[in-house]
């Protein structure tokens, strides 16, 4: 089981044990229940998977979506999410709840943005922000952006986390209470539509604004506010999905705008070359740069430095051509020429191949042979620690994004001995950092969750795949095992 869950298999499960009581609330399981048979076996003992789902509970019933009542006294999910989950009992999906569960449509008008119902944003989607934001400023910079973007730091308040800090730590903070969450929705909102001095770049913008859309939050003048999420329709629903009154199939909800990231799945910024090549008779087809850049605008600088940009992944650019059924066959940046073969459609993401196309390093060779003689030095067998590093710049070159993540995840288990530590997690607290390299080791540290998820996640019925580019920025990674080999 990966770090993530499913809202809507969470839906699904309530939904068949209503059906199995009537239809009437579950009295005979409790949470502790639902995420073991979710799961699977073995049992989970994971404690963050099992804050993970209680947060996930809590979510989908302050979206309205399913109801529950606790029983005995009350226990902080935080604290001992386990116990907390043991306590839940009567779950009872709410209609709108059913219409999630059933693969069911309702199109309404979006809220007014002042309106607060406590509703969540994924502490996953914060970070993302956060991890822009700092990359983006220097940590005496940060206070002054937030400030000047309307964040009140004054008001905010401590952290429910007192592990966090930086921007993750403002932006948590202000999850706590309705003024509170009005700004951030506000400040998250102008960020993504650009109205701040800086914001996310295009791919990352469409990204985030998809995960939003899941979790039923939507992009309008320049704030966030809530709504239904669309519906997925996933296996063993009938394929003419039954509507009530005020609802509305799939099919007859497509030409409707529903959710900002609805807007990037069906336009968007690479939607002129999807409809290029889907019109093309033949096949492969080579481009230059340039002529994309006609259909699209200017590419980013990732285009054209970095080969992992045109993997044939998840990636907002490689949807473009996926769904209109071709792949990327080949690329030369030199050159600025990418050749397009019919393959991948784009629907089934288990089809997608690593574009072929010349390497480029993850970790910088010079870093790698410093790192090795060092190793040497301290009188430590660099062998393997050498063959960790050539097979993740290979991969990470071929675009093979889960090869990657394992590989990265085992340097990093790999070196702390150089450091005169026993695990990772000793580096990132309590080695002597500079500020901006400590920053770095915890957002390595929290990395590891997302190479266990990479590595562990059961399938189901929902594609999520990762991509090339949801490696750690490379800087991170070399400046630690610069640390390492000094």
């Amino acid at each position: 089981m990966g770090t993530r869950w499913d809202d809507l298999e969470i839906l699904r499960l309530i939904d068949k044990f209503q059906e199995q009581h009537g239809g009437g609330p579950v009295w005979s399981v409790h949470g502790r229940d639902l995420m073991d048979q979710l799961a699977g076996p073995p049992r989970v003992t994971d404690d963050g998977l099992i804050r993970g789902f209680a947060h996930e509970l809590n979510m989908a019933r302050d979206a309205g979506l399913v109801t529950f009542e606790t029983v005995g006294l009350p226990v902080n999910p935080d604290q001992n999410p386990d116990f907390y989950l043991q306590n839940l009992r009567m779950f009872a999906l709410t209609i709108a709840g059913q219409d999630r569960a059933r693969g069911r449509l309702v199109v309404q008008p979006l809220p007014d943005s002042q309106n607060d119902d406590g509703r969540l944003i994924s502490r996953l989607v914060l970070k993302r922000i956060a991890d822009v934001i700092e990359t983006e400023y220097s940590a005496d910079q940060v206070p002054v952006f937030l400030e000047e973007s309307g964040i009140p730091l004054g008001q905010a308040g401590p952290s429910a986390d007192p592990g966090l800090t930086g921007v993750l730590g403002v932006l948590v903070a202000l999850t706590q209470g309705s003024s509170n969450r009005r700004a951030l929705r506000g400040f998250i909102g102008r960020w993504l539509d650009n109205r701040l001095n800086t914001g996310p770049d295009d791919d990352t913008r469409a990204s985030l604004l998809d995960q939003l859309a899941r979790q039923g939050w939507y992009l309008k003048d320049g704030n966030l506010v809530t709504g239904d999420s669309s519906a997925e329709v996933g296996p063993g629903f009938p394929s003419e999905h039954a509507t009530r009154p005020g609802t509305s199939s799939p099919a007859d909800a497509r030409n409707t705008v529903v959710s900002a990231g609805a807007r990037t799945r069906t336009g968007g910024r690479y939607a002129a070359l999807r409809d290029h090549l889907a019109r093309s008779d033949s096949s492969p087809v080579t481009m230059t740069f340039a002529e994309i850049e006609q259909l699209v605008g200017p590419l980013p600088d990732s285009a054209r430095r970095h080969r992992p940009w045109w993997a044939n992944s998840s990636n907002v650019q490689a949807h473009a051509w996926r769904d209109a059924g071709w792949r990327v066959d080949s690329v030369n940046q030199a050159a600025e020429q990418v050749m397009f073969a019919r393959g991948s459609t784009g629907q089934n993401h288990h089809d997608a191949q690593p574009a072929a196309v010349p390497a480029s390093t993850y970790i910088d060779p010079a870093v790698a042979v410093a790192l090795a003689r060092r190793a040497a030095a301290l009188g430590f067998d660099a062998a393997k620690l050498s063959r960790l590093v050539e097979e993740l710049n290979d991969n990470y070159g071929r675009g093979n994004a889960y090869a990657a993540h394992a590989l990265l995840r085992s340097i990093l288990d790999h070196v702390p001995p150089m450091l005169g530590s026993s695990d990772f997690k000793s580096v990132a607290n309590n080695y002597s950092w500079s500020r901006t390299d400590k920053a770095y080791a915890r957002k390595l540290l929290d990395f590891k969750l997302q190479a266990d998820d990479a590595l562990h996640r059961q399938i189901s019925a929902r594609p999520d795949l990762l991509g090339i580019d949801d490696l750690p920025p490379r800087i991170w990674v070399n400046r630690i095992l610069q640390e390492c080999a000094d």
